[in-house]
């Protein structure tokens, strides 16, 4: 190879370094988690460790690798406050933290409407701090010395790229992620911003992803034993770096499935178009790399997967998932008296007026009593049984989450990321929707090579177009199976979902 790619790749979980060559082949990775640390009674997230462990991680791969490019793509909720160097200013919340409702009633008295902003900004209204235009409102009367002294507020991938190069730039992909920062129709900042006093402490270089930000600092690539003219790109939002291989690739209009923590579910559109309807619901419009609107829905199904499966094996002591049994599905389906409701992260997904809990036999299991083991439904006694009816619950999430983004107009649905490898869910998928095409997707580190894509663009000063013959996407075709009673089972379903909505 003539040279290799590294990218940053961080996730609300998992943050990752992964190693490409020249041809975008993936050669090596690495990851870490990072817990939050506690700051003024909240937690924020710990960038010094993540820096640290990023650069240690890196010169070690400098070491074996001829990188001659890095880039960033990140989870799509954080601003980071920095000083005019580039050192971060304030800390950086964990949007899961949830300041209550009379701090969501505050912002938006500070800020307009929430349905026009949904207009206008393309943002759907989410609890807990998942809006980054929220998060900084927060912060400013949770550290106002802190937020006082910040020169710019960076979006994260932005935040990575001043780390490397010491410039303080933005690209689109991440500003127009349901921030409420951005105007979708004026092309700029939003009202939201003015609003909040921080138009002129946001970047006013906006640019494409696969633009070059800048080298490495001097000072930087000696540390890290690369070359000063190591290039790094602006950088991109995970989801869109996801779906620039389909956006390339792709002739016929299509649906991406993107499933991890957040299952993000995108359709490329032609226009930022609201019907009424939509007003207020879960649905929201992300930028693509090429700045194309893409109507968006996402919804927390990783991060509920994994609570109620790590209850459900430490119920029942194993690390084993049951062996998909239509039969089980059937009888849970046809008895309609156990469900899941959704959203463990309340505010977030399709249902955020709804409160978690069990329903066995009419009778309600709060989440918390769940979690803590003081009161389980009685069908988690049947590891099969409270496996279906969770798989149930998320794909009947997903599919409201694919009806608001208008699956009908698509003839082809990706599965990609966790959710890949769950035969029952994608089986019962492609079952709701007969009429399209299901194919598993298999790009390793989808979000990693998206990224990979743009570094590549940069270092060799081309567009994206020119890395066509490097896309090679694996489909295997998913087969339905068909549930009688499905559709009264969902109806049930939503019943219970409406109920405090």
């Amino acid at each position: 190879m003539d040279y290799a790619i590294a990218i940053l790749d961080v996730g609300k979980t998992n943050k990752k370094l992964v190693i490409f060559d020249d041809q975008l082949q993936l050669l090596e990775s690495t990851y870490r988690t990072f817990p939050p640390v506690e700051r003024n009674g909240v937690p924020v997230e710990d960038l010094d460790g993540l820096l640290t462990w990023f650069f240690e991680q890196l010169k070690g791969f400098a070491r074996k690798y001829p990188i001659r490019a890095v880039a960033c793509s990140t989870h799509g909720a954080a601003f980071v406050g920095v000083d005019a160097e580039g050192r971060q200013s304030l800390p950086l919340i964990d949007y899961t933290y949830e300041p209550g409702e009379d701090f969501h009633r505050r912002f938006y008295e500070r800020v307009g409407d929430k349905h026009q902003l949904q207009r206008t900004t393309a943002t759907l209204e989410l609890k807990a701090l998942i809006n980054p235009a929220k998060a900084l409102f927060f912060a400013q009367s949770q550290f106002p010395e802190e937020f006082a002294r910040t020169r710019y507020f960076l979006p994260f991938p932005s935040f990575f790229g001043m780390q490397l190069t010491g410039e303080a730039a933005a690209e689109w992909t991440y500003v127009g992620n349901h921030t409420y920062l951005w105007d979708f129709h004026e092309h700029r900042w939003s009202q939201v911003a003015e609003r909040l006093g921080i138009v002129d402490r946001l970047p006013q270089r906006i640019e494409r992803p696969w633009e070059r930000l800048g080298t490495l600092k001097p000072e930087l690539a000696s540390e890290l034993g690369l070359p000063p003219d190591t290039v790094v790109p602006f950088g991109i939002h995970d989801s869109n770096a996801s779906l620039l291989p389909y956006v390339l690739n792709e002739q016929e209009p299509f649906l991406l499935n993107s499933t991890g923590t957040w299952c993000v579910v995108m359709r490329p559109a032609e226009q930022v178009q609201f019907a009424e309807n939509e007003i207020g619901k879960s649905v929201f419009y992300n930028l693509s790399a090429f700045g194309r609107p893409v109507k968006t829905a996402i919804l927390m199904a990783g991060l509920e997967f994994e609570t109620y499966t790590g209850i459900l094996r430490s119920l029942h002591g194993t690390e084993r998932f049951p062996e998909f049994d239509p039969e089980v599905y059937r009888r849970v389906i046809q008895q309609r008296s156990d469900f899941i409701l959704p959203s463990i992260v309340v505010g977030s997904g399709q249902f955020p007026d709804a409160q978690p809990r069990a329903i066995s036999d009419g009778v309600t299991y709060r989440f918390e009593d769940i979690r803590s083991g003081t009161r389980l439904p009685p069908f988690f006694s049947d590891y099969a049984t409270a496996y279906a009816v969770l798989n149930l619950s998320i794909a009947i999430q997903s599919k409201v989450a694919f009806e608001r983004v208008e699956v009908q107009d698509v003839t082809n649905v990706y599965t990609e990321g966790g959710f890949r490898n769950n035969g029952d869910y994608n089986a019962m998928m492609a079952g709701l929707f007969p009429q399209h095409t299901f194919s598993l997707t298999g790009i390793a580190e989808a979000s990693a090579f998206g990224a990979a894509m743009i570094a590549k663009t940069a270092h060799d000063g081309t567009e994206p177009a020119a890395l066509r013959s490097l896309l090679q996407i694996d489909k295997e075709p998913v087969q339905g199976v068909t549930l009688d009673g499905l559709d009264e089972y969902v109806e049930t379903f939503m019943d219970y979902v409406s109920e405090e909505s």
